[in-house]
C-alpha cells in the first residue's frame, strides 16, 4: 500500500459552513490508481484519522479537518502540519445501537436505507444514541433518526 508524506497548511473553507481542510498536493490517480472519493488513513502530526480525499469545489483533492482534530493538534487555520496518508482498504464498521437494531430488524425498508448511509453518518447516529443519558432522550433521538431516514 503506497503512502505519501508532506507538510500541509490548514485552510479555511469558503463552501458550506466554513470548516477547515488540507489540500492533497499529489495526483490521486498516480498515487492511488483511481479518482473520485478515496477512503484514506492519515496521521496528522500524532493524531490518527480515517476519512476521505474528496474534491468539493476545490482545484485539488482535500481532507476535512474538524475542530476536534484541530483542538487535539493545538493548531488552527494557517498552521502547518505534517501529514502521512495511505489508502484505507479496511472495512468500516460502526456498531448499531440495540434499540435502533430492533427498529431496523422489524422494517426491511428502513434497514436498506440505513445500510446505504455513509460510514460517517452511521458513526454520527451511533454517537447520538450512545450519548443519550435519559431513556426519554434516547427515544426522542431514535424517532428523529427514523424520521430522517
Amino acid at each position: 500500500m503506497k503512502s505519501v508524506e508532506y507538510t500541509a497548511t490548514i485552510k479555511t473553507s469558503e463552501i458550506g459552513k466554513g470548516g477547515a481542510y488540507i489540500s492533497f498536493p499529489y495526483d490521486v490517480k498516480e498515487v492511488f490508481g483511481k479518482t473520485g472519493r478515496i477512503k484514506v488513513k492519515c496521521m496528522l502530526e500524532n493524531i490518527e484519522y480515517r476519512g476521505s480525499l474528496v474534491k468539493m469545489g476545490t482545484t485539488s483533492y482535500i481532507i476535512g479537518i474538524s475542530k476536534d482534530i484541530r483542538s487535539k493538534l493545538g493548531k488552527d487555520i494557517g498552521h502547518k502540519i505534517h501529514v502521512s496518508i495511505c489508502e484505507d482498504t479496511d472495512e468500516r464498521i460502526v456498531e448499531i445501537h440495540p434499540e435502533l437494531q430492533s427498529i431496523l430488524s422489524a422494517n426491511s425498508d428502513l434497514m436498506a436505507r440505513y445500510n446505504k448511509l455513509s460510514h460517517s453518518k452511521r458513526k454520527e447516529i451511533w454517537l447520538q444514541l450512545l450519548s443519550a443519558k435519559r431513556p426519554e432522550t434516547l427515544q426522542t433521538r431514535l424517532k428523529q433518526i427514523v424520521d430522517e431516514m
